[in-house]
């Protein structure tokens, strides 16, 4: 339990004890285009990849027990990323060679491997930021017909960490594979018609997935909340839709003053 202090007895014995735990590395900055980028073992990566004309492999190749890579994005991309990937026979974290690990695109991102035998690499680092959308309604959507799915517009970004949002289209759209959380809300606007089911869905890639509902009396506001966790592949994208069983034609609830309005959100977990 005592605790043992040593002082080196010379500068010199202090260069050693910090050089003993360091690594030598070559800095690279590099811009990729349109090609792949083969990686070098004992090599640090600052990449813009702004330039970027498609998604592009960041190929991790053999390499000695202690060897290390490290890459770090100085400019991301809003459409492309980087794909961090193992050569043939490369295995990053013990999973399958040559196959995706994950990919960057956000800028300051940054990684950082170290072999653990020839032909695997572990991540040590992982400084990926988790990507986060939100959009919400910006007009009170009417005449929601009875008892059918009616898509909720959305349109109007109130976050977009990562660039998932397609306010054109009401939807987002998830760029890395993983898990992630999916929140759905949607306000029924009051009317003189009582309710049996008001419900709040998530479409998955254009189709229906999940669904949770609430009752109301006549003339009541109601909000419905909708939440799931999704283990999601890259390209998938979610979208909220409405249905009500009141009887007749429905409108949704949107106020600027009292900041109620449907809203969807995903959100990233790292």
């Amino acid at each position: 339990g005592d605790v043992v202090l040593v002082v080196p007895s010379t500068i010199n014995d202090f260069k050693m004890i910090a050089a003993s735990g360091g690594s030598s590395l070559t800095n690279s900055s590099i811009s990729p285009t349109s090609a792949d980028v083969t990686a070098v073992a004992n090599t640090r990566y600052f990449a813009d990849i702004s330039g970027l004309t498609a998604n592009r492999n960041f190929v991790v190749p053999a390499g000695a027990v202690g060897d290390e890579i490290e890459l770090s994005l100085t400019v991301g991309d809003d459409t492309y990323a980087l794909i961090i990937i193992g050569d043939a026979g490369i295995k990053i974290n013990g999973g399958t060679a040559a196959t995706e690990w994950s990919r960057l695109f956000i800028a300051g991102e940054n990684v950082r491997l170290v072999a653990d035998t020839t032909s695997n690499w572990q991540v040590v680092h992982d400084g990926r930021i988790p990507c986060i959308a939100t959009q919400r309604a910006s007009v009170t959507q009417t005449g929601l017909a009875d008892s059918t799915e009616t898509k909720v517009i959305l349109g109007t970004s109130v976050v977009d960490n990562g660039s998932l949002n397609d306010t054109a289209n009401n939807k987002i759209v998830v760029r890395r594979s993983g898990l992630y959380l999916v929140k759905g809300y949607v306000i029924y606007l009051s009317n003189a018609n009582a309710s049996s089911a008001n419900h709040c869905i998530v479409y998955l890639n254009g189709a229906f997935d999940a669904s949770r509902f609430l009752a109301n009396s006549a003339n009541e506001y109601l909000g419905v909340v909708n939440e799931l966790f999704y283990d999601a592949t890259a390209g998938d994208y979610y979208e909220l839709y409405a249905r009500q069983h009141s009887g007749v034609s429905r409108d949704l609830y949107y106020s600027t003053t009292n900041k109620v309005w449907c809203i969807l959100v995903v959100q990233e977990q790292l």
